[in-house]
């Protein structure tokens, strides 16, 4: 479908999101689950033949850290099954990424939305996009796209965590082993879940970032700001602007919505909401992007929160861009200079 990404971003004329559940399991099993798998094959079919009727000449997909940590566990943990599948059902090549290309495509996603939308997560509007406590809008933000260094990208997914800054002209970056699924499924065995194992969850997570990310946040001079990327990000958002639905949420006017700020105090509230309530619950909570979200979003929250423990700040930048943002980016300009 068409959307606003065309004027949001202006080498991106389309969007769809699935959640396929690739990496359910995966520490358990040693291997990619074969629904996830299955259901990811689909997605990509989809998405190619999506991208063939708008005209693309070149298809680059990518999988991430699920893929990654399933070759470490076991031999090949379906990999090879799954990046066989994709070839002959969508015509595309698979490629597995490290940890330190992702980090790279995320923060560059992050900046070019920076660049073109021109607004400042350094200081917020006198108006909020919202009446929700502790979200507001920002402006200004293609002065931090001339100064990345002052950006600290956190870019939270299901089954890692990279903390993402700029170290002179290179990217520096920490992937840490653990997401919104694999915590979840670690640490959470009720539902709704019980105090004491979200409190374990928090705890874990604290504890590994604030050793591990050490280096990305000890790049020269304090980080300017905050900025995380990712579904958990986004759905955060959703949810306190009160959206209707996934499409809803797409169709909203995204100069107002991109670069939102959350305060801790209104991301502490939301996860308070979340697990009060079982998952089918969950589910039905307005502005909750996609059912199946509502499994991890706990664990997601959770994650955000440790972050801006771990980097010291009260408030962050929910951001939309991220690793498609980058890769579209790249992508753009190898046919310029080619």
């Amino acid at each position: 479908r068409s959307s606003r990404f065309g004027r949001w971003l202006a080498f991106r004329v389309a969007s769809g999101v699935r959640i396929t559940g690739l990496g359910r399991g995966l520490e358990q099993t040693g291997r990619l689950s074969e629904d996830g798998r299955a259901k990811t094959v689909e997605a990509l079919d989809e998405f190619a033949a999506m991208a063939r009727e708008l005209g693309a000449t070149r298809i680059w997909a990518t999988a991430t850290a699920a893929a990654r940590r399933a070759v470490e566990l076991g031999d090949d943990g379906g990999v090879r099954a799954l990046k066989r599948q994709v070839q002959e059902a969508a015509g595309v090549e698979l490629e597995v990424v490290s940890p330190e290309l992702e980090a790279e495509l995320s923060f560059a996603g992050v900046l070019a939305t920076m660049m073109v939308n021109g607004r400042d997560a350094g200081a917020p509007t006198a108006s909020s996009v919202s009446a929700a406590s502790g979200v507001q809008g920002m402006s200004g933000l293609s002065d931090l796209a001339g100064d990345p260094q002052r950006v600290l990208v956190v870019d939270s997914g299901g089954m890692s965590t990279e903390f993402i800054r700029m170290r002179a002209a290179s990217v520096q970056s920490v992937s840490l082993p653990f997401g919104a699924v694999n915590l979840m499924e670690r640490f959470v065995k009720e539902d709704p879940p019980a105090l004491g194992e979200i409190e374990a969850m928090r705890e874990y997570a604290r504890e590994r970032m604030r050793g591990a990310s050490h280096a990305a946040l000890n790049a020269p001079g304090a980080p300017g700001v905050l900025v995380v990327v990712g579904g958990t990000a986004a759905t955060l958002v959703s949810i306190s602007l009160g959206l209707e639905s996934f499409e809803s949420f797409y169709r909203f006017d995204r100069d107002q919505v991109s670069g939102v700020v959350m305060s801790r105090a209104e991301i502490e509230r939301i996860l308070a909401r979340l697990v009060a309530l079982p998952y089918a619950e969950r589910s039905r909570i307005r502005g909750m992007i996609q059912p199946e979200r509502a499994l991890v979003m706990p664990a997601g929250a959770a994650i955000i929160l440790g972050a801006m423990d771990t980097a010291g700040v009260d408030r962050a930048v929910m951001s939309f861009a991220g690793i498609l943002d980058g890769m579209a980016a790249r992508l753009r300009a190898v046919g310029r200079s080619g």
